[in-house]
């Protein structure tokens, strides 16, 4: 991927317990550890690393829970080379999942009741046109 998917973030000066971080993150929103966490699933990506090119690598393993710390991950970071990380998805004998990749918090979260109405919109719109359109006022 060219160019930027990924910024830090400044740290905190809030007290947090253990072993939340308060420090600053150079990766904070990188792109790609979102998307694990938001879907709970370990996720591989790699990049080229190229920055003269516009090319900033950040290849990484990223861990399934956005919430856990210290982060289940490894970030090639300013680098070429290779990363690795141990993808857990053991379970506890339980009728529940204990395991965040087999529970799936945040997926299970979703509404997909809602979604309809933005596909009907999508599917709606004239071809060619590529933002969506305010929906008319409906009255009563």
């Amino acid at each position: 991927m060219k160019e930027r998917f990924s910024a830090p973030h400044p740290g905190s000066l809030v007290p947090q317990n253990y072993p939340i971080p308060t420090g600053a993150d150079p990766h904070h929103w990188h792109h790609f550890r979102v998307r694990a966490g938001e879907n709970n699933v370990f996720f591989a990506f790699s990049n080229v690393f190229d920055p003269a090119n516009g090319y900033p690598g950040l290849s990484g393993v990223f861990g399934p829970d956005t919430f856990e710390f210290p982060r289940r991950e490894a970030i090639a970071a300013d680098t070429e080379g290779t990363t690795t990380a141990v993808a857990d998805t053991t379970n506890l004998d339980t009728v529940y999942p204990t395991n965040v990749v087999r529970r799936k918090d945040l997926v299970a979260m979703r509404m997909p009741h809602s979604y309809r109405a933005l596909i009907k919109k999508a599917v709606d719109r004239p071809a060619g046109e590529t933002r969506m359109r305010p929906s008319p006022a409906i009255s009563v």
